[in-house]
């Protein structure tokens, strides 16, 4: 079991790292439109509305997902 987890950890921490570098693009794209058009963050809150309600149920799939590999590997 200790080579699978060594190997979970590492992709995690890969993850972690692809994520921190998108989330820093995002933010400085998002920022940097606001500060060209002031209707821009209007637009944003509604497609960002559009997307959170659009995603909903596939984000609570994979997290539901998520809590049973956890709750089956506590339990092992």
């Amino acid at each position: 079991m200790e080579p699978t987890l060594l190997s979970v950890f590492e992709q995690l921490k890969e993850q972690r790292a692809a994520l921190s570098s998108l989330m820093a693009e995002v933010c400085a794209v998002r920022d940097s439109l606001c500060e060209i058009g002031p209707k821009y963050r209007e637009i944003l809150e509604r497609h960002r509305a559009k997307h959170i309600q659009g995603n909903r149920e596939l984000v609570f799939s994979v997290l539901q997902q998520y809590d049973e590999i956890i709750h089956r590997l506590k339990a092992f």
